[in-house]
């Protein structure tokens, strides 16, 4: 673990662990036969340990593994470093920190609409986008590989309505994959992590301290890694928080690791071999240590879900479970998301791209759902219009126990190009997937050729609102060339200003505002809400009442929404404060 002051190049000191060479690549881990009582209460005490300390996890982490060396000390073996493969270079070269610049003036602008221009830079991957505090702060990514390999940062302290520049990275060679995480909580420090790979294939991550402000620290996780899926738990306090991922090796075989409680996503151990003739990884975590992978066969696509029911154990997968036959279907680029359910309450949705095996034709969605501990069971597919794709799926939920919709984005792609590719939004509400909504706007034409999109949620006073970043296409059409953002606004989409039911003067309004009610919508209550939908103050109403006086004086000059709960639904009303 390094500090990276400014522009300096970096080094780390790697811990090595020899691979098994006699694994073969049908070859899948299931030890639990051999589970001695000691290891049962063992593994038991660990689920207890979520929100406890460092250390008594840690400690837990240590008897796990004397209690394997008297059974089977090659499982034991499993509880130590992830080899990095003696690599002692990352491949950062310079660091640009725009932190202390003015970013420009907020704009207000309508959701789901015109989309707002982060930056207008060439994009070759890395697109991402992650929230801190309910949006307190956004931060999104792009990655250019000319003229020089670099990773844009940018964030945005209004809900994405303005961006600045945050951090330019250039790298010494290409970047084949990049994903961010964050890492807060309710207690503890804010961290944002960017986990990426090498073109030497090299797994790495550079971590942030937010809260501090300290500079870039950087690690090397292991070597030979040709793809990589990851994932967090969501204790309650940072500390406590541990990132979880598994990595396709060039050989074709797939393995699980981990970070320890306190070390905030650095430091990887217990490196297990948990599959081969495995491609396309997606992670999840879901609720008590569980964890779901989904992933689709080298040799013909088929669409296979595994879950390790215990993140504590790196022997705790259960054997593979084959949910579509590449034979018949092939998938393409699955995506995995959970709900925070146990395992035998769980609700576990999966959606790929689908199509006929042998067939050259459009993709569909075609979507899996799993709940109370029972299989994934029969697909449902919903086809693309006609010239139509539907690719390069991603999918988010937010990290809360419960309440959290499932999101899903991804592309609508022209096959002919006779029209611009979208970016389209779909909610699972934990029972079905909802119709889409398109995210991007129809006069942007969202650049096709890898995935161009990802996207993020908050909770807010009025509601669950979904963000994308998604990336334009070049003049020439050669390159992705800008990055851009939207969201679905519960505030802004809930505005009635034509409603005769209720009159607000003046407004413009500088100290107060009369509001006049008619007799078919007598108020109950007021939510005063500003532009990002945070919820600044709240009054009720007595019965009858038609008359009222909301006092503004106290707020600073801009836009705010009233948002009255009537006898006939809730009517929004927007008034601006001179």
């Amino acid at each position: 673990m390094k500090t990276f002051q400014m522009i300096i190049v970096l080094l780390t000191v790697g811990m090595t662990v020899a691979q098994n060479p006699t694994l073969k690549i049908s070859e899948e881990v299931n030890l639990k036969n051999k589970y001695t009582q000691e290891l049962r209460e063992l593994y038991a005490q660990s689920k207890f340990l979520e929100n406890t300390t460092p250390e008594e996890i840690n400690a837990n982490r240590l008897a796990i593994r004397n209690a394997w060396m008297k059974v089977d000390p090659s499982r034991g073996n499993l509880y130590r470093p992830v080899d990095n493969g003696g690599h002692t270079e990352d491949y950062i070269t310079s660091v640009i920190d725009y932190r202390n610049t003015t970013p420009p003036p907020q704009t207000i602008k309508n959701r789901w609409a015109q989309d707002i221009q982060v930056h207008n830079l060439r994009i070759d991957g890395g697109i991402d986008i992650v929230e801190f505090n309910d949006g307190e702060q956004l931060y999104a990514s792009s990655y250019r590989a000319l003229p020089t390999p670099t990773l844009d940062l940018y964030v945005s302290n209004d809900l994405g309505e303005t961006w600045s520049p945050w951090q330019l990275v250039t790298f010494s060679e290409q970047v084949v994959k990049l994903k961010m995480l964050t890492l807060f909580a309710a207690t503890g420090d804010r961290y944002l992590l960017v986990y990426y790979l090498s073109q030497g294939n090299f797994f790495n991550v550079m971590r942030w301290n937010l809260t501090t402000g300290a500079p870039l620290e950087t690690d090397v996780i292991t070597g030979d890694v040709v793809d990589f899926a990851l994932d967090r738990n969501y204790s309650n306090n940072t500390v406590l928080q541990r990132v979880f991922a598994v990595y396709q090796k060039s050989n074709n075989l797939i393995y699980a690791a981990r970070t320890n409680a306190g070390t905030y996503g650095f430091d990887w151990v217990d490196e297990t071999f948990i599959n081969g003739d495995r491609r396309e990884l997606s992670l999840c975590y879901g609720r008590a240590g569980s964890i779901y992978l989904a992933s689709v066969t080298l040799t013909n696509r088929s669409l296979v879900t595994r879950v390790n029911t215990d993140y504590n154990d790196p022997n705790a997968w259960e054997a593979s479970s084959f949910i579509e036959d590449g034979a018949v279907r092939e998938s393409v680029k699955p995506t995995i998301r959970a709900e925070r359910l146990a395992l035998n309450q769980d609700n576990v949705i999966v959606v790929t791209s689908s199509r006929g095996a042998g067939n050259n034709g459009k993709y569909n969605i075609r979507r899996y759902i799993k709940k109370n501990g029972a299989g994934f069971g029969t697909g449902i597919t919903n086809a693309s219009p006609n010239g139509i794709s539907y690719l390069y799926f991603d999918s988010f939920i937010n990290y809360y126990n419960d309440d959290s919709n499932v999101y899903i984005g991804f592309l609508r792609q022209s096959i002919d190009g006779s029209e611009n590719n979208r970016v389209l939004l779909r909610p699972y509400d934990g029972d079905i997937l909802q119709e889409s909504e398109y995210a991007s706007y129809e006069t942007l034409d969202v650049f096709d050729n890898y995935k161009p999109l990802a996207i993020t949620s908050i909770k807010l006073g009025m509601g669950e609102e979904p963000m994308m970043v998604f990336a334009g296409t070049s003049a020439n059409g050669t390159h992705a060339e800008g990055l851009y953002f939207d969201k679905k606004s519960s505030v802004l989409n809930t505005v009635d200003f034509e409603s005769a039911y209720i009159s607000v003067c003046p407004n413009p309004a500088q100290n107060k505002v009369e509001v006049q009610f008619s007799r078919e919508a007598m108020p109950k209550s007021l939510a005063i809400y500003d532009t990002t939908g945070k919820l600044l103050n709240k009054q009720f109403f007595m019965e009858g009442t038609d008359t009222a006086i909301v006092d503004v004086s106290f707020f600073n000059n801009g836009v705010y929404f009233l948002s009255f709960q009537t006898n006939r639904g809730t009517i929004t009303k927007r008034i601006i404060k001179n």
